[in-house]
């Protein structure tokens, strides 16, 4: 018989907004464990399927590896900077006198905007 068994785990990772509670980030998916093959021969491989509700769709496939230990990882600052720009400290609320990423959004109304002065 030329057929596989594979095994996978669905998930569903969501992410919200730690002031309001809102909904950030919603991402149905499934991990698969797809075993070695002879008709082709290939290795066993890893394999990650996730859909996102506002149209984007992944699949990656690739090996995979046992550490003794946890995995080593590296530096990584996600306060936003100009490119060319000097990194700025982790936890900086604001980067640049241009962003405010890492401030709380205003809330209420937007103020109107001034109208056009054209006739059409």
């Amino acid at each position: 018989m030329d057929d596989i068994e594979i095994f996978g785990v669905h998930y569903l990772q969501q992410i919200s907004d730690s002031g309001t509670g809102g909904a950030i980030h919603i991402e149905p998916g499934i991990w698969l464990n797809v075993p070695l093959t002879s008709k082709p021969a290939e290795p066993p491989t890893v394999v990650r399927l996730a859909t996102i509700p506002h149209g984007n769709s992944v699949l990656v496939q690739g090996t995979s590896s046992q550490l003794n230990g946890p995995p080593a990882v590296g530096h990584a600052n996600t306060v936003p900077f100009p490119v060319g720009g000097v990194e700025p400290p982790p936890g900086t609320q604001t980067a640049s006198v241009s962003t405010t990423l890492a401030l709380p959004a205003r809330s209420g109304p937007r103020p109107r905007r001034p109208r056009s002065s054209r006739q059409p």
